[in-house]
């Protein structure tokens, strides 16, 4: 179907008219030919935008777009089967084939079922430019090489991107020469929830050679045939790299305030490592070191940038003048970490929940004994960090304690699990060991600390159930306190 002539010449005169590009994309759009109208849509900017990602709910984009992949699959199939047909009578009119195997004779099912076991074997559903759909500037799509994929977040809802995300994915990644492993989130309320490995498991799957053409897959199971043996590796790899966002943003906490109470940078990790009161890190790994210097340079570079960067903004810019991706983030899509904001924590009385963000990401949702009325309220930061507050493991305070601005409440452990979930403290804040030693090894002295009567946070527990799943780096020696035994309000 040609689009109108008119339009098309408009355009042509007048490349500026956003609205007249969009108009155009959807003419294209109508006809299938979903390459020239993402082009188009590409070219209208704003406008697109603004028609598009108020209106469609993400059930919509995902109808859509299964109907655009059975759509290119068949398509594919056709090409197959003509180009066979081709070198067939080829073959017939060299006398090299009998007669028999001419092409109007042919048992085309032959061919189409060659083409369903390529599709099914690479699980690629292809929205490229074909031969009756060239590219918007009339050349020719370049075949896409796949190459070492990148890792970043989507939000979902209930289990599914929406349509703004996933149209917003769509457009970065034609001008993007990459592979993207898209990783679901759960959204509640403001909130991403960055949980678990367990939830964070990959969705989607994107080729791009930064010129338009696209290949995309689903590896939802719903929609992908696939196993889990086929995404084993990827899903290893998915989990190296959540790994070390968690250790980036620690990193970034801890050189952040440090910084904001000296005044300078700490220039070597060790200046971090140093014995109670000085210890900024709770737990260092050798990834953490070798990741070090680049988190530095990394937080030198942006300081005083007031950039929107969010986790929830999948829109990233690469951090450096020339697009190159710091190395130690070569699997991050953007080129640089994931999580940028501080941490900080929120702890709901009413829900008997802490939450640790970043910004509107959730790392972690513990539940937590309180003391009702006697949990004050209000801001507060993290001052004193201790190991064994009361002087041994075994004590009341359990094997971490963190205290609150100088004050007599602290977040401890404690020798009475059973009270985690009530309100029987005398107002400070209890956790299970395994929690307490895990936030200890994330925050640094400084954190911010929110405690409110109801908060909009998450009510689920978000926490590893694996102790090997933890975050839990080797403990900096030297942070217990000799000079005191801590007793805070119990």
């Amino acid at each position: 179907m040609r689009m109108p002539h008119d339009l098309k010449s408009y355009v042509q005169k007048h490349p500026d008219n956003q609205m007249a590009w969009y108009l155009l994309g959807k003419d294209y759009e109508r006809s299938g030919q979903t390459a020239k109208a993402n082009y188009c849509f590409e070219r209208s900017g704003g406008i697109y935008e603004a028609f598009e990602h108020s209106k469609a709910p993400a059930q919509v984009w995902m109808e859509y777009q299964h109907k655009l992949m059975q759509l290119e699959q068949q398509r594919s199939k056709q090409q197959i089967k003509r180009k066979s047909a081709a070198i067939l009578l080829w073959l017939l009119i060299l006398g090299i084939v009998p007669s028999a195997m001419a092409p109007d004779a042919m048992d085309v099912d032959v061919v189409t079922e060659l083409a369903e076991e390529s599709s099914s074997e690479q699980g690629l559903d292809r929205i490229v430019y074909s031969e009756e759909q060239d590219a918007p500037d009339g050349s020719e799509a370049d075949e896409i090489d796949p190459g070492p994929p990148m890792f970043t977040g989507i939000p979902l809802i209930n289990g599914e991107a929406t349509d703004e995300d996933t149209g917003r994915m769509m457009n970065q990644l034609r001008r993007t020469d990459a592979t993207i492993i898209t990783l679901g989130l759960e959204r509640e309320n403001e909130f991403l929830l960055w949980g678990t490995s367990a939830a964070r498991q990959p969705v989607y799957q994107f080729h791009s050679n930064g010129e338009g053409a696209v290949m995309s897959k689903s590896l939802l199971p719903e929609w992908c045939k696939c196993t889990p043996e086929d995404h084993k590796d990827l899903s290893a790899s998915a989990v190296r790299w959540g790994q070390k966002e968690e250790q980036a943003i620690a990193l970034l906490s801890a050189i952040t305030a440090y910084q904001q109470q000296n005044g300078v940078y700490p220039e070597r990790i060790e200046q971090l490592m140093k014995p109670f009161p000085n210890n900024r890190i709770g737990g260092v790994s050798s990834s953490m070191r070798e990741l070090y210097p680049e988190m530095l340079d990394y937080i030198k570079s942006v300081a005083g940038d007031d950039r929107d960067s969010g986790p929830d903004s999948i829109d990233v810019e690469q951090s450096s003048e020339d697009g190159a991706a710091l190395p130690g983030f070569e699997d991050t899509y953007g080129g640089e970490p994931y999580m940028k904001e501080s941490l900080s924590i929120v702890v709901n009385k009413e829900t008997h929940r802490l939450t640790l963000l970043s910004g509107n990401m959730v790392l972690r949702n513990y539940e937590v004994g309180l003391g009702g009325e006697r949990t004050p309220e209000g801001d507060f930061v993290i001052s004193d960090k201790v190991v064994n507050p009361n002087g041994r493991t075994d004590g009341e305070f359990g094997t971490r304690g963190m205290q609150l601005s100088d004050t007599d409440y602290a977040i401890h452990g404690t020798n009475d699990p059973g009270s985690i979930g009530l309100d029987e403290s005398l107002g400070c804040i209890r956790m299970h060991q395994e929690d307490v030693e895990e936030l200890f090894a994330l925050v640094p002295p400084g954190t911010q600390v929110t405690i409110k009567n109801s908060a909009n946070t998450p009510a689920g527990i978000i926490a590893p159930e694996q102790a090997g799943d933890r975050f839990q780096p080797e403990l900096v020696p030297g942070q217990t306190n000799p000079d005191k035994i801590y007793h805070w309000l119990n």
